[in-house]
């Protein structure tokens, strides 16, 4: 695979680089946590309250002001509207969607966001048994360890060049995708985070 390393960024961007990569691990790790915990609340208030109090804010403050900004009126708008992430006025959804893809393209990040080596990461780093069927026991050690990975970076995370090329090698030694995984180059607007944690996909939606 070729290395995706960015050549037109200064260290402190790189850092802020890093940042964001961690950020969005952690709020994608909250949503299985949520998910697998059976929290899946039948109430929109309930729902949004729950994503709330789970919501990675350590890692987000190690983020970029203007990244942070965008997540800050995320989260005040789900306050507002009383509900859930995934359920968020189109509005709203369209104008994040076009701010993370331009973030993206500022940190050198659209692989990383267009390939499912972030959601692969998260899934076999909490259970690399068995994906579908986690063990709770097992599951919620690893689940601490993963946040405390992600809140002091000690044990370092993998680069996101080191986590991509696990992610493709596992999936070809299932036999899952084709010969690149890696060829969106993130273009046609598909974002991994986007998609876990508020349901969207592609272009498909502003269809």
């Amino acid at each position: 695979m070729n290395p995706d390393v960015p050549d037109n960024l200064d260290r402190r961007q790189m850092k802020d680089r890093e940042a964001i990569q961690r950020f969005m691990i952690a709020l994608m790790l909250e949503h299985m946590v949520l998910k697998w915990s059976r929290k899946d609340a039948e109430h929109d208030v309930e729902a949004m309250r729950r994503e709330m109090a789970s919501f990675p804010v350590k890692a987000l403050d190690r983020c970029p002001e203007d990244f942070k900004e965008i997540w800050r009126d995320i989260l005040f708008t789900s306050i507002r509207e009383k509900v859930p992430l995934k359920k968020l006025p189109a509005d709203d959804l369209k104008k994040l969607k076009f701010q993370m893809r331009a973030y993206m393209d500022k940190y050198n990040l659209q692989r990383f966001a267009s390939s499912p080596a972030l959601l692969n990461f998260v899934l076999l780093t909490l259970n690399p048994r068995n994906i579908g069927n986690p063990d709770k026991k097992d599951w919620s050690r690893r689940t601490a360890g993963l946040r405390g990975r992600l809140e002091t970076g000690n044990p370092p995370l993998p680069s996101v060049e080191e986590m991509m090329e696990w992610s493709g090698n596992w999936e070809r030694k299932h036999g899952f995708g084709g010969e690149d995984p890696w060829e969106d180059d993130g273009e046609n607007g598909y974002n991994t985070l986007l998609w876990y944690v508020f349901g969207l996909y592609g272009d498909e939606d502003e269809e």
